[in-house]
């Protein structure tokens, strides 16, 4: 991998002030053809985008054209925002996208398709939020990476327990899932791009992409990553030029001040 940094300290100092200053220093470092990637969480990323493009022309002391193209060489995006940028033009982007709306009215059609063969929920399709929890729960399955195959090895070993046995309406709520989820994963697959799938084949194109050694990358305010996200910044790290990884921890350093600590590691071969 490339350089790997890290902007360590804790909430009540400027971490964004410290990467724009790095981001800064690599712009003017870095060849022309690389290109540089803000990476935020959705739901900040527009006033992100103002307050760090705002900063590097502060730190900028050229005239207007030179700023022009350095924010040209700078994307402020979330992770599926990168995904787009990066893959839009991918045969992956013809496939249909799948709102909230749109992924329980597919789990509303798989229900009335199964209700059959279902032993606890045929019952409950008709109550109100029903579907939508049920969705909710499917997704989060499926952000925790775990497949419809993967959650049938697991019920098939917790069935082994003695209380799971003596248990039929658990029994009974975990055979309609383990339907319902194969039916939609291998529904989705087909036909529909979910963000588990795009996150999937960003992480495969930066790992034989490259051009991402020419890719530096800047990760602020985040909390916690998804195991699907997980997968696209461990491909940042083992394939872009730099990364640097802003973390907020809740313990204190000298004079309240951000620590820098940068690692360098060979090349993935």
């Amino acid at each position: 991998m490339g350089s790997l940094g890290f902007v360590l300290g804790t909430a009540a100092v400027d971490h964004q002030q410290v990467l724009v200053d790095q981001l800064a220093d690599q712009l003017k470092a870095a060849p022309a053809e690389d290109t540089f990637f803000y990476i935020v969480p959705n739901h900040i990323k527009f006033e992100t985008e103002i307050s760090v493009l705002d900063g590097l022309r502060e730190r900028q002391n050229h005239g207007s054209t030179q700023e022009r193209f350095a924010a040209s060489r700078v994307q402020i995006l979330s992770f599926s925002r990168l995904a787009w940028y990066l893959l839009r033009d991918t045969p992956i982007f013809r496939r249909t996208r799948l709102s909230k709306v749109g992924t329980a009215m597919l789990t509303t059609k798989i229900l009335q398709e199964h209700a059959g063969d279902l032993r606890l929920y045929a019952s409950e399709i008709q109550h109100p939020g029903f579907v939508q929890k049920l969705t909710d729960q499917l997704a989060e399955l499926q952000t925790s990476n775990i497949t419809a195959d993967d959650f049938s090895t697991i019920l098939q070993k917790a069935q082994a327990d003695s209380q799971v046995k003596d248990n039929p309406a658990w029994l009974a709520k975990m055979h309609d899932v383990e339907l319902i989820y194969h039916a939609y994963e291998e529904r989705l697959q087909k036909y529909f791009l979910g963000n588990i799938d795009l996150y999937q084949q960003l992480a495969q194109y930066l790992y034989e992409q490259p051009s991402s050694k020419h890719m530096h990358f800047f990760l602020d305010r985040f909390t916690q990553f998804t195991a699907a996200e997980q997968q696209v910044v461990d491909a940042i790290i083992l394939n872009a030029g730099t990364t640097t990884v802003s973390f907020t921890l809740d313990r204190g350093y000298p004079d309240q001040r951000l620590s820098l600590i940068h690692i360098s590691e060979p090349t993935r071969p």
